[in-house]
């Protein structure tokens, strides 16, 4: 059971990590670009 609770952590932050390079991501690229990718990265998550 461990491990999975470690893992499903490990890939949370892992998701948090990304999300926050989209994050920067949007004030650098195209706002409409930016936030279609961050709309599919969203429903990856799910």
């Amino acid at each position: 059971m461990k491990k999975i609770i470690n893992r499903t952590e490990n890939y949370r932050d892992s998701v948090q990590k990304r999300m926050g390079e989209l994050e920067i991501g949007l004030r650098v690229q195209d706002q409409p670009i930016a936030r279609r990718v961050k709309k599919k990265s969203m429903k990856e998550v799910k």
